[in-house]
């Protein structure tokens, strides 16, 4: 989140509007949100799309893909503050949705709330993300204040 606030200095500028808050924390959460597949065993047997899935094989879902699919979301690479609807798969869904999915969503909101309100932020050298198969996340974020 803070990556993409980075890249795009005009959205923590309109985050300052609470109005947009909200909407504006599930869009970073869609754009690049940190959950980028999971996976799942069938347990009976099912058809997707013509392909018969059996039970013990493993569907792998890919989330991120999901965001990004622009049948449910127009212009799917612009970060879009007030995009509405916006059912985004990053914190799952469905039964298996994350439980912590409404603290995530505050902790985000206020951490991006206090970002708007603290002396801007830039990056100070070339992030490094962690690779992993299944989650998005940083581990390196060099940032400095400005002023």
């Amino acid at each position: 989140m803070l990556l993409t606030l980075l890249r795009h200095p005009e959205a923590l500028a309109t985050l300052a509007d609470e109005r947009l808050l909200i909407s504006g924390v599930d869009e970073l959460i869609r754009f690049d949100g940190p959950a980028q597949g999971t996976s799942r065993v069938a347990v009976w047997p099912t058809e997707l799309h013509g392909v018969t899935v059996e039970p013990g094989q493993v569907v792998m879902t890919a989330l991120a893909a999901a965001n990004r699919d622009p049948d449910e979301f127009p212009e799917p690479d612009r970060l879009l503050l007030d995009r509405n609807p916006n059912r985004h798969l990053g914190f799952g869904w469905g039964v298996h949705a994350c439980v912590g999915s409404a603290f995530g969503q505050l902790a985000i909101q206020e951490v991006v709330a206090a970002l708007a309100a603290a002396p801007p932020l830039r990056l100070a050298g070339e992030p490094v993300r962690r690779h992993t198969a299944t989650v998005r996340s940083i581990a390196e974020l060099p940032v400095s204040f400005d002023g």
